[in-house]
């Protein structure tokens, strides 16, 4: 678990050091959700990142709270993608984190790889909207492991 845990970290600061925004409106219209553990979160703006051979589309928050896609390169075209857990390593999977923020701290949940869960994927005007269902998704620090469900869209604004 520390291996996805670390795993996860280190794409979060590759794409945290090459995200820009994206101010384009042209393209899909709707709202960004997503519910972590029974809550829903509303993303107000999205960023796309490249790193390396990776892509990502992460909704934000006001508070910090997030919910990121990383593709093992950004689609440009509809389709479906299987969710697995921390990096995609085929052109057609898709990995999911998903933060919270509260007085505590950040807690973060990779999306598992258990079932044949697939996010469907639509490309209008060169923006991406991603659609989760509910799937598992895992937490670990420490010793404490901790599963919750998650699903969201998330629309590039």
């Amino acid at each position: 678990m520390r291996k996805v845990l670390l795993g996860a970290a280190a794409l979060s600061v590759m794409f945290a050091t090459s995200c820009k925004k994206n101010d384009d409106k042209s393209g899909p219209s709707g709202t960004s959700t997503y519910t972590l553990a029974g809550t829903t979160y509303n993303p107000s703006s999205t960023v796309r990142g490249t790193g390396g051979n990776l892509g990502s589309l992460t909704g934000l928050d006001q508070s910090g709270n997030s919910f990121s896609t990383t593709f093992q390169t950004m689609p440009t075209a509809n389709g479906t993608y299987k969710i697995v857990t921390v990096a995609p390593t085929a052109a057609d999977e898709v990995a999911i984190l998903a933060t919270a923020v509260s007085g505590t701290g950040m807690a973060a949940y990779t999306s598992l790889a258990t079932s044949a869960a697939t996010a469907t994927v639509t490309v209008n005007g060169g923006k991406v909207t991603v659609v989760v269902p509910e799937i598992s998704a895992m937490r670990s620090v420490n010793t404490v492991q901790d599963t919750v469900k998650i699903s969201g869209t998330l629309v590039e604004n």
